[in-house]
């Protein structure tokens, strides 16, 4: 993204805050337990972190990169996305990216 788009590095960096705000507050969820008075209020920004975030990136992001890449670059990304979701980890991308 940082190298096809624009405006790649900004969106990339974004991307990667939006992704290490998620992963502290499920550590913080993890530290509070379903016990706690606050997990609940934890869990709804949680919730709302990610669903903007996906939203963001189907509306803006996904038609962007869509126009800008080629089609073999584009099948490739999704490759990565589909072993990311059965591996849990990308080849070449930090976790928090």
């Amino acid at each position: 993204m940082r190298e096809h788009l624009p405006h790649g590095p900004r969106l990339a960096d974004k991307g990667t805050a939006d992704h290490t705000g998620g992963e502290q507050l499920l550590k913080h969820l993890e530290y509070l337990g379903v016990g706690d008075p606050d997990f609940n209020d934890t869990l709804a920004k949680l919730k709302f972190a990610v669903a903007s975030h996906v939203r963001e990136e189907e509306r803006d992001l996904f038609p962007e990169l869509a126009t800008a890449l080629p089609s073999e670059k584009l099948e490739e990304l999704g490759r990565l996305v589909r072993l990311d979701r059965r591996c849990g980890a990308v080849p070449g991308r930090e976790a928090s990216e």
